[in-house]
């Protein structure tokens, strides 16, 4: 932008003028990068630990399509690109294909700043279609989703210069205008000829045309001596509103009603309330049916599950090893096992219906429909492991029960999950039960698997144990299909075309193993006294020389001190963060303050004390000629 500018500036160009310009432009493009280095900085460190981090610099140049499949993208209800695909979104509405050319043919516009502008265009399209400018404007990244983020820019440039080209409509001629329409006209039959088939359905192009129709009837209206300004006003909202709205109806993404997402808010809120007055220690939440892994957000509640850009890269991989369902950018409570609720702290548990007796759970509360569960054998924030435990415990498998069962055995050599005996037909799997434990199932192709369904055998109580649907399997987690019946068969048949055969492990859930791992852990327990958003305090009294595992998930961010000495953080399986404790009562003290926060805050400072330094000279200077 900056350069087209100076291509547009009228003023006499000489070699002083364009050495002040780009120092100016310099200067202050450093000030402004200064001014938010305070966000910056922390930012950019947060990034560098996230799956996004990675940095794969295309070897060669490739372009993704021609400059005629992707103008086709500026038409009416043309599928956006969100979730897959690198086509640029650049609909705003389809009276540029007149506008623009004739912005370029307004006598009145300057050449120059028609020139810069056009050069712009052709940049940014450039930089929709070639993956090494695609590459530079994400910074330095491909996007996931939500391809060519800056075509927002490409909009803005077009509808301006679109405006441009309405205010000179009136010094067009004719057979200029009726030319721009029959070259647009020609160009949406291309489109039908050469593109129109899966992605574009025929009837979009005559449905675009019809609306170019309508806007060149308006233009002719308008350049009429004898137009009414309020009838054209209204003509031209009915026709800007009846195209906006059907592009929206046939592109827009579907929303939840207001009333339906805040329904149960307030129940939320009263259950929550009442345990924080019985209960006031350390503890997580979770809910067991989510709109979205940011809930916790939503309610005030301390959670677990997570949707970020900078989600840590280490996390993800270690919930993922232990069945949690993840993704590059965010990771959720779905699939967790009493085990894994356990070591992550969370107490209790948000349902929306009654759920199934257990010996390890327990009704709280109940308010509207909202039930409160407290999962009973929560182990605290922090406990003590033995300095070997972490490189004994092996989560390198792609079987989530065997990291599960490492994590028992090398605590107390004892299995928590037993395997149960499968017979595979095809897209169903029959489980034989033996025994009245837990069921879990682990669906190896769940990538492409959308739906399960499990029916259980007649031997079931059918009004107590009605068929179960799991769906949005696209990340693979755990599923628990509840209590089993000795003797009985119990049936998980995938529902998607695009799978043969289904694959999945199942195993059964040891209760006793379960509250004897629970015994050992809560031993040398972390008593949390203080927490606030940056801290947090409080005891342990350790039998033993080892390390403080918390599931306070790790950021270079944090510094510890026990008894008032620093201690060094390590990255407990480059996942949560973990201390060295000897054996003794030990006060220790957590702190948090973002990476690069203070030596970002010391550029800005630095920045906004220089471009005031740069104001007063200037203002001085000026005063000095004045005089």
């Amino acid at each position: 932008y900056f350069l087209m500018l100076i291509v547009a500036d009228n003023q006499t160009k000489n070699l002083r003028y364009y050495i002040d310009r780009f120092r100016r432009f310099a200067i202050f493009s450093l000030l402004a990068g200064g001014f938010a280095a305070i966000l910056l900085f922390p930012e950019y460190y947060a990034i560098q630990a996230s799956a996004s981090s990675s940095f794969n610099f295309p070897k060669s140049f490739t372009s993704y399509f021609s400059i005629f499949d992707m103008l086709s993208r500026g038409l009416m209800i043309v599928e956006p690109a969100v979730l897959s695909g690198r086509y640029p979104n650049i609909y705003s509405t389809v009276a540029v294909f007149l506008m623009l050319p004739f912005y370029w043919m307004n006598p009145k516009a300057d050449f120059k700043e028609k020139t810069g502008k056009t050069i712009l265009l052709v940049i940014l399209l450039v930089g929709f279609n070639m993956n090494i400018f695609n590459f530079i404007w994400h910074g330095l990244h491909f996007p996931n989703s939500l391809p060519a983020r800056q075509s927002f820019i490409f909009i803005f440039m077009v509808l301006t210069m679109s405006f441009e080209g309405f205010l000179g409509l009136k010094q067009l001629s004719k057979g200029q205008i009726f030319s721009v329409f029959t070259g647009a006209i020609v160009f949406f039959l291309m489109i039908e000829q050469f593109i129109a088939g899966d992605d574009y359905h025929f009837g979009i192009v005559y449905l675009n045309m019809t609306y170019l129709t309508f806007y060149l009837l308006l233009i002719v209206y308008y350049r009429k001596e004898t137009f009414k300004p309020k009838l054209m006003i209204f003509l031209l909202l009915l026709i800007v509103m009846s195209e906006s709205g059907i592009n929206t109806a046939a592109t827009g993404l579907g929303v939840a009603s207001r009333t339906v997402y805040v329904s149960d808010n307030q129940a939320i809120s009263k259950v929550l309330d009442t345990i924080s007055v019985q209960d006031t220690g350390f503890y997580r939440v979770e809910k067991e049916v989510r709109r979205t892994n940011n809930d916790s957000a939503w309610h005030h509640y301390k959670g677990f599950s997570t949707f970020s850009s900078t989600a840590f890269a280490g996390l993800n991989n270690h919930l993922n090893s232990l069945g949690f369902r993840s993704s590059m950018n965010s990771y959720s409570f779905d699939g967790y096992t009493p085990l894994t609720a356990s070591i992550l702290n969370v107490k209790y548990m948000l349902h929306n219906q009654i759920t199934d007796s257990s010996n390890l759970t327990r009704l709280v509360e109940t308010v509207d429909g909202i039930y409160l569960y407290e999962n009973i054998y929560t182990l605290p924030l922090g406990f003590m492991l033995e300095y070997e435990f972490e490189k004994s415990w092996r989560t390198d498998s792609s079987n989530p029960f065997r990291v599960q069962n490492s994590f028992s055995e090398t605590l107390i050599n004892k299995s928590l999950f037993e395997s149960v005996e499968t017979k595979n037909s095809g897209k169903s799997v029959t489980l034989k039960i033996e025994d009245n434990r837990n069921i879990y199932v682990y669906i190896s192709n769940s990538a492409t698997l959308k739906n399960v369904s499990i029916n259980k055998s007649p031997t079931y109580d059918m009004d107590d144990n009605p068929p179960m649907t799991f769906t949005n399997l696209r990340h693979k987690h755990i599923l628990n299909i509840g209590k089993g019946i000795p003797d009985s068969d119990i049936t998980v048949s995938a529902e998607s075309e695009d799978i043969t055969s289904l694959f999945l492990t199942a195993y059964s859930f040891n209760e006793d193993v379960f509250i004897d791992i629970y015994n050992h852990l809560s031993e040398n327990s972390f008593e949390v006294e203080e927490y606030g958003d940056t801290f947090i305090r409080g005891t342990i009294d350790s039998d033993i020389d080892g390390i403080m595992y918390t599931s306070i998930p790790f950021d270079n961010g944090w510094k510890a001190y026990v008894n008032g000495d620093k201690v060094t953080v390590r990255s407990f399986k480059d996942a949560f963060i973990s201390i060295p404790i000897p054996e003794g009562q030990h006060y220790v003290e957590l702190y948090y303050e973002p990476e690069g926060f203070v030596s970002g805050m010391i550029i800005t400072i630095a920045s906004l004390v220089i471009f005031i330094s740069i104001i007063l000279i200037d203002r001085k200077k000026r005063k000095i000629v004045i005089t």
